[in-house]
């Protein structure tokens, strides 16, 4: 008895591997898609965690280790030494905040003990890599950090 079998011409397999390309441009189009909006997220997190962390730093320093005159540019300088080349000293700003009243304080008295430090990083943004299924407007990424002023240790009030 004869088979009925199926053969596989030569014009067959040729469209058949143009298909395998076809297939393969698809798959490989949602691939990279899918890798490069990893990459991009996971790089925007990171750009917000190290200014975040950046920032929380400029505060703790604000707080606990003032120097006696040039506060605010100390605090600046520790901000954009910690934020890996992220952020700039124009888009950061230093405030001081009088707890009782809630204004805020702008004259020499600013890093008084008990005053609220507020240091915050605004104007950052993240550029998106491949907005591929996303706006291409940039992210706008902004953080800010405040905590009480602690007396120094020999009971001097420093200058801002």
């Amino acid at each position: 008895m004869k088979e009925n079998r199926m053969t596989v011409t030569p014009r067959r397999r040729a469209r058949q591997r143009g298909s395998y390309w076809l297939e393969a441009a698809i798959v490989f189009n949602v691939f990279f898609a899918i890798i490069f909006a990893l990459v991009d997220f996971s790089m925007a997190v990171f750009i917000k965690n190290c200014v975040q962390s950046a920032v929380r730093d400029g505060v703790r320093y604000g707080i606990t280790d003032p120097v006696m005159s040039g506060l605010n540019s100390a605090i600046e300088t520790q901000v954009v030494s910690e934020a890996m080349g992220f952020v700039k000293t124009s888009q950061i700003s230093v405030t001081y905040t009088n707890p009782v009243t809630l204004t805020q304080v702008t004259d020499n008295t600013g890093p008084t003990p008990g005053n609220i430090l507020t240091v915050s990083v605004t104007g950052l943004s993240w550029a998106w890599m491949c907005p591929y299924a996303r706006s291409a407007s940039p992210m706008q990424i902004s953080v800010t950090s405040a905590d009480l002023m602690e007396p120094t240790a020999d009971g001097t009030v420093p200058t801002p």
